[in-house]
């Protein structure tokens, strides 16, 4: 009996085997193929792949949004900037999705996981405060 536990490319849950090499996720619904006999680290690495095209839709949403609050802002709206900075965190975060997704399926106590973990928040909020340095004051 194998101790791979297979999971869920969307959402991360352990799925049910049965006789099919695709599986239908029993919590989120989502279809997952099983391809043969894939290492720990490739079946994470071909999760993140799938959550990087699933999540472009959102992104790209998302940055449409804070593109256009930002042109407001800069016309005289500055009230607008705190939704901006969320919007813009929120399209920050989904950009490192993937990783998050790729470093959170190994191990946690693992210093370099969580090395790489704290620099993508210092590098989220790097960028918030560069924008929150360069806008006006919110009203």
């Amino acid at each position: 009996m194998s101790s791979v536990v297979h999971r869920c490319a969307f959402c991360g849950a352990p799925l049910t085997l049965g006789n099919s090499v695709v599986i239908d996720c029993r919590y989120c619904g989502e279809h997952n193929e099983l391809r043969g006999a894939a290492s720990p680290l490739q079946q994470r690495a071909e999760e993140a792949r799938s959550m990087v095209e699933r999540l472009r839709e959102r992104s790209d949403a998302l940055e449409r949004e804070w593109r256009a609050l930002l042109e407001a802002i800069h016309g005289g709206q500055p009230q607008l900037v705190p939704r901006f900075l969320e919007l813009h965190e929120g399209w920050l975060r989904l950009t490192y999705a993937p990783t998050v997704h790729f470093l959170q399926g190994m191990n946690p106590a693992d210093p370099t996981v969580q090395r790489s973990l704290g620099e993508i928040d210092a590098a989220v909020e790097k960028v918030l405060a560069q924008w929150r340095a360069m806008l006006p004051a919110a009203d």
